[in-house]
C-alpha cells in the first residue's frame, strides 16, 4: 500500500465530509460544532489560517484518512478531524498524517506555542498515538464540544 498525504481542496469535500461523519455517528459523537466545520471547511477552517491534510491510497486514488489545523490564535493551535479509513487503520496512516501537520505548524507558524485537541475515551489507538508524540492531559479551557471528554495539549 502507498499513500500520499496530500493538502485538502474542494473535490475532495464529499470524501472529507463521508469519512468523519462515519467515524462519529460511530461512536454517537456528532455535535452541531462537527456539522459546522464539515459542512463548510473552506471558510471554517482554511480561510481562518488553517490547514486539512488528506491521506490518499496512491493506487485507487480514494481518500482513507483525514486531518485539520484549527489555528485560534497567533499562539494556539488545535488539531481536528483525524480520522483513519476502517482497513487502513494501523498502518501508519494517523502517524504521517499528525507528522504532516506538526511539520507544518512548525514550518508555518513558529509562534504556535501550544496545540490541543479534543477526543473522546472510547478512542482509544487514537489517545496512545497523541501520547505517543507527546500530547499531556490538560484541562479543558473551552468546551466547545459536549461528548469531548478528552483534552488534551502539546507544548511547542
Amino acid at each position: 500500500m502507498s499513500i500520499e498525504i496530500i493538502p485538502y481542496q474542494d473535490e475532495y469535500k464529499e470524501e472529507f465530509q463521508q469519512l468523519n461523519y462515519e467515524w462519529l455517528n460511530k461512536y454517537d459523537l456528532l455535535e452541531d460544532y462537527d456539522v459546522l466545520i464539515l459542512s463548510d471547511p473552506q471558510k471554517t477552517v482554511l480561510n481562518n489560517g488553517g490547514y486539512i491534510y488528506l491521506a490518499q491510497d496512491t493506487q485507487t486514488k480514494q481518500i482513507i484518512g483525514t486531518i485539520g489545523i484549527l489555528k485560534h490564535d497567533s499562539t494556539k493551535c488545535e488539531l481536528i478531524k483525524m480520522c483513519v479509513k476502517p482497513g487502513y487503520q494501523q498502518q501508519g496512516v494517523a502517524r504521517r498524517l499528525i507528522e504532516q501537520c506538526l511539520k507544518q505548524i512548525r514550518e508555518q507558524y513558529p509562534e504556535i506555542k501550544k496545540i490541543s485537541l479534543c477526543s473522546n475515551s472510547l478512542l482509544k489507538a487514537a489517545i496512545h498515538l497523541y501520547k505517543h508524540y507527546g500530547f499531556k492531559y490538560a484541562q479543558n479551557e473551552h468546551r466547545h464540544l459536549v461528548t469531548a471528554d478528552i483534552y488534551m495539549e502539546l507544548q511547542l
